[in-house]
C-alpha cells in the first residue's frame, strides 16, 4: 500500500492548484463545484440570524453553528483521511480535495480580472471586475480607489485562501483544513447577513481571527520576504508600516499582510468609510500597483511552497 506523506501531497497540491489556475474551464468547474456548500450555509444562516429573536438567542445560534460547522467539516475531514489510507491509491483523493480548497487560482485570477480591466475599460470596468472576483466597491468612488481595494484584498485572500489552509493541513491534516475552509466561509458568510453585527456573527468572528492569528503572521513576514526580490518595492519600508499600523486595519489579522503590502508598494490602503489609513504613501493606486501586487503574491506562495518543501524534506530525513 503507497502511503504519501501529507507534507509531500501538499506541496503538489499547491502546484497542481497553481497549473489548474491557467486552464479557465477547469478552474471554472471547480469553483461550481466549491460554491455548493456555500450556498447551503447561506441559506442556514439567513434563517438563524432573525432580527425578532433576542440578544441571547442570536448568540446561542451563532455559538451552535459554529460548533456544528466545525464538527462536520472536520468529520468529513478525517473520515475522508481514514478511507485514503486504507486503498493503494487513496492518496489521489485526498490529493483532489485539497487542489479543491486551496485558493491560489482564484485569488490571482481575481487580481489579474480587476488589473486588466482598469487597464482597458477604465472606472466602471475596474468596478465590475472588483465586485465579480475579489468583492465589495463600496468604497471605490475611483479607479484609484478600485486599485487600493484590490491591493488590500490580495493581500488579505493570501493569507485567508493560502497560507491559512496550507498551515491547518500541515498541523491537523485533511480535517484540520476542512474545518478552517468550512469556518472561513461561515465568517464570511455571517458577516453579510443582516448588517453583518454581532451577536449572531459574533461567534464566527472569534473562530475566523483564532485560525488567522499565526498564518496572518506567516503570511506578512514571507511577503516581507518578497519584498527583497521584487523590483520597485521597499522592505525597509514594508517594515516600517508593519510595526506601526499593522493594529490599524479594520480587520485585526488582517491588518499584518496589509500593512507589508501597502509600506512595500509605497500606498496608503484602507482609508475611511472603513477605517484608518495603512501607511503614510499615496492613496492614488494605479495598475502598476496592482500588477507589483500581484509579482509580490506570486513571489510569497513560491515561499509558502518553499517552506512545504523543506517540510517534505525534514521529515524524509526523520529516522
Amino acid at each position: 500500500m503507497i502511503q504519501i506523506p501529507a507534507a509531500l501531497l501538499l506541496l503538489a497540491a499547491l502546484a497542481l492548484d497553481a497549473a489548474i489556475g491557467a486552464l479557465p474551464t477547469a478552474a471554472a468547474r471547480i469553483g461550481a463545484l466549491r460554491r455548493v456548500p456555500r450556498r447551503l450555509w447561506v441559506e442556514v444562516a439567513r434563517r438563524l440570524d432573525r432580527s425578532e429573536r433576542s440578544i441571547a438567542t442570536l448568540s446561542r445560534r451563532g455559538l451552535l453553528l459554529v460548533l456544528a460547522t466545525a464538527a462536520i467539516a472536520g468529520a468529513a475531514g478525517w473520515a475522508l483521511h481514514v478511507l485514503a489510507r486504507r486503498y493503494s491509491a487513496g492518496w489521489l483523493a485526498e490529493l483532489v480535495v485539497l487542489v479543491l480548497l486551496l485558493g491560489q487560482r482564484d485569488l490571482f485570477r481575481g487580481l489579474v480580472a480587476v488589473e486588466r480591466a482598469l487597464r482597458r475599460g477604465g472606472l466602471e470596468a475596474g468596478r465590475a471586475a472588483l465586485v465579480a472576483h475579489v468583492g465589495g466597491a463600496g468604497a471605490a468612488s475611483d479607479a484609484h480607489g478600485v486599485a487600493r481595494l484590490a491591493c488590500a484584498a490580495g493581500a488579505e485572500r493570501f493569507v485567508v485562501v493560502v497560507v491559512a489552509r496550507a498551515f491547518w493541513y500541515a498541523a491537523l491534516g485533511l480535517a484540520g483544513l476542512c474545518a478552517c475552509t468550512a469556518l472561513l466561509s461561515l465568517a464570511g458568510i455571517a458577516a453579510a447577513t443582516r448588517d453583518g453585527a454581532p451577536p449572531f456573527g459574533q461567534p464566527a468572528a472569534l473562530a475566523r481571527a483564532a485560525l488567522l492569528w499565526l498564518p496572518a503572521r506567516l503570511g506578512a513576514v514571507l511577503i516581507v520576504v518578497a519584498t527583497l526580490v521584487v523590483p520597485g518595492v521597499s522592505p525597509m519600508g514594508a517594515l516600517a508600516v508593519l510595526r506601526r499600523d499593522r493594529m490599524k486595519f479594520s480587520d485585526a489579522q488582517a491588518g499584518w499582510p496589509v500593512a507589508v503590502l501597502a509600506g512595500g508598494l509605497g500606498l496608503a490602503l484602507g482609508g475611511p468609510p472603513g477605517g484608518a489609513w495603512i501607511g503614510d504613501g499615496r492613496a492614488r493606486a494605479e495598475p502598476d500597483d496592482l500588477r507589483r501586487t500581484i509579482y509580490l503574491l506570486v513571489v510569497a506562495c513560491l515561499l509558502n511552497a518553499g517552506v512545504v518543501a523543506a517540510l517534505v524534506v525534514v521529515i524524509a530525513s526523520l529516522p
